[in-house]
């Protein structure tokens, strides 16, 4: 049909396996996928540089809590393009060695640091939106064997491949996939996702699988539901519906169910701020799946996204 894909393409295909980046963060340690996952090391660098600031001496949902919030998110956002600008031509192991370490990382520290002092936004870098339609599964059974699976569709190819439902994603036309212009990329790459798989372990053992939808705010709802968890101490259930934020447009958008003093209070310190009226699927979709350390399953599906949840 005139596309980019041809029938050589698919039958030369190979799964790609790659080690997951491993994290330290307190007691426990987040697996979460490399690239062609730019959503994966990401992640990891909002959450150690997250990790920094001990974000659970804070009061959930309040000023100082959303102002660190912001500022790594925004902090990250500054460190992407001279991440991307420096590592292109690097292994993948390099690169994100390059983004994660404290050398690196120092700098964006600091800003944070002096924002939070100053009680006064830092720079924001806006983010290019990715694509949409993306479904999260996450699995335990009762051995411990873990899978967090993310798909997408983007907005579709428009088609359905005759006798077999299966719809195409449009990601070779995604324009924030590609910065250098359409047809650009060389042939043989992969193409960059923000996708973000992520399982937790603790002495070794699986105790979180999470993962969403949610196209840029993927990153922030993974990022909300794991600090939920090992900062604040949540409940799965309460970790993952809990009221998020994420960072877009040049303001903190919050969703309804924060603190609306906490809020105002923010935005008279110069942060930009769109208060939602309503929760929304534009925070994502963290369908998540716990063991717990008597062997106990807990699930929680996110309510934005009708999450549902199977034990048995």
């Amino acid at each position: 049909n005139g596309g980019l894909l041809t029938a050589t393409d698919l039958v030369e295909y190979q799964v790609n396996k790659l080690p997951s980046i491993r994290l330290p963060y307190h007691e426990y340690e987040i697996l979460l996928p490399p690239p062609s996952s730019t959503g994966g090391v990401l992640t990891a660098f909002t959450l150690k540089l997250l990790g920094s600031f001990e974000a659970g001496k804070y009061e959930h949902g309040s000023v100082q809590h959303l102002q660190l919030l912001y500022e790594v998110m925004v902090a990250t956002n500054r460190a992407r393009p001279r991440w991307d600008n420096r590592n292109r031509e690097r292994p993948v192991t390099e690169s994100i060695a390059m983004l994660l370490d404290d050398d690196f990382m120092q700098p964006y520290r600091d800003e944070v640091a002096a924002a939070l002092k100053n009680g006064r936004p830092s720079p924001f870098v806006p983010e290019p939106p990715g694509p949409n339609n993306t479904s999260h599964l996450s699995v335990i059974d009762g051995n411990g064997l873990a899978v967090s699976l993310t798909t997408t569709a983007g907005e579709s190819a428009g088609y359905v491949v005759p006798g077999t439902g299966y719809i195409p994603n449009n990601i070779m036309g995604e324009g924030d996939l590609h910065p250098d212009g359409f047809h650009s990329r060389p042939p043989g790459q992969r193409i960059p996702t923000m996708m973000t798989p992520t399982i937790v372990l603790k002495n070794g053992k699986t105790r979180l699988v999470v993962g969403s939808g949610g196209s840029i705010r993927i990153r922030s709802a993974i990022l909300q539901v794991l600090s939920n968890l090992l900062d604040f101490g949540m409940t799965l259930h309460d970790a993952v519906n809990t009221a998020r934020v994420h960072v877009e447009s040049g303001a903190l958008q919050c969703e309804a169910g924060f603190d609306p003093q906490a809020v105002y209070a923010l935005a008279s310190m110069g942060y930009g701020i769109n208060r939602w009226s309503h929760r929304s699927i534009y925070f994502g979709g963290a369908h998540s799946v716990s063991l717990t350390e008597n062997g106990r399953l807990v699930a929680a599906g996110d309510n934005r996204r009708g999450g549902a949840t199977a034990i048995g």
